[in-house]
């Protein structure tokens, strides 16, 4: 799949590609796998394994169920974590947040809710359903809307 995203950095709009690619778990490289073989939770169990080219950097994002949530790691290609993601509750987030995802919605539909961590930084994410169309939205722990890093 292509797409062209809109990322903003240091309030400047740029084009950025990104190219997904669905592959195996035998498909990745030594050192993401071996960092996985840490990294994954008891009990969790694989769904997909993706190569995403955004900007011409590769990275390889591991999507699994843990307990029934959907839990997404994003590796470098060296096994370094980039990012994680984890499907979580609405309640189980800062109340800014909460509160800023509730009125993003309006009218519409919680469809779920994430908890992404980059380094330090953690953000929360509702995936909504408002007037049919899907769309997402990301706020800090103090109800600030943020934009992706990668996406």
């Amino acid at each position: 799949m292509k797409g062209f995203f809109l990322l903003a950095s240091l309030g400047l709009a740029v084009f950025a590609e990104k190219v997904v690619t669905m592959i195996g778990e035998k498909d990745l490289p030594a050192a993401v796998a071996a960092a996985l073989a840490k990294d994954k939770p008891e009990g969790a169990t694989f769904r997909g394994f993706e190569r995403e080219v955004i900007d011409g950097k590769t990275f390889f994002e591991v999507q699994m169920m843990v307990a029934g949530k959907g839990k997404e790691i994003l590796y470098r290609p060296d096994g370094r974590i980039v990012e994680t993601e984890e499907e979580t509750t609405l309640e189980a987030i800062p109340g800014p947040a909460r509160e800023a995802i509730r009125k993003a919605m309006g009218g519409g539909s919680l469809r779920k809710v994430d908890i992404i961590r980059a380094g330090k930084r953690v953000v929360y994410e509702g995936e909504l359903l408002v007037e049919g169309k899907k769309s997402q939205v990301r706020f800090d722990g103090k109800g600030r809307a943020v934009k992706p890093d990668l996406d």
